[in-house]
């Protein structure tokens, strides 16, 4: 079985190869779905509450947090069954997005929210 470091260098290779998108502008963002639920039960960090507040309401809630010089967009719907979803945006970073950079915007923002969270394979959304 293939390294989280290898798949990552693999997924940034086949990025850079493909003709498909209109380098430079794409990627334009990132969406990444977290496997597991957000766990309400404890926590202590104002934007996780604010999430949780909002699925204990069957609402969507969003937050918008610039992570690493990107704009990320963290999402609570209650349609997911309290799973996250995150846009990491090109902007206002500008340049090529990579996979590797969106891993390191997920780590740091586990990191910055206090939570675990198991994360799935991210999606570049292009502008064409």
């Amino acid at each position: 079985m293939e390294s989280t470091e290898g798949t990552i260098d693999r997924l940034d290779r086949t990025l850079l190869s493909i003709r498909i998108y209109c380098h430079p502008d794409a990627p334009r963002e990132y969406v990444v779905v977290s496997r597991d639920t957000l766990q309400c039960g404890g926590v202590s960090n104002q934007v996780v509450a604010e999430l949780c507040r909002a699925l204990e309401l069957g609402t969507k809630a969003s937050v918008r947090l610039v992570v690493r010089g990107r704009e990320v967009e963290l999402t609570a719907d209650p349609v997911l069954g309290g799973r996250l979803v995150v846009f990491v945006r090109r902007e206002p970073g500008g340049g090529f997005l990579t996979f590797r950079e969106v891993y390191e915007v997920l780590q740091t923002l586990e990191s910055t929210l206090g939570v675990r969270v198991t994360w799935g394979r991210p999606f570049p959304r292009g502008s064409c």
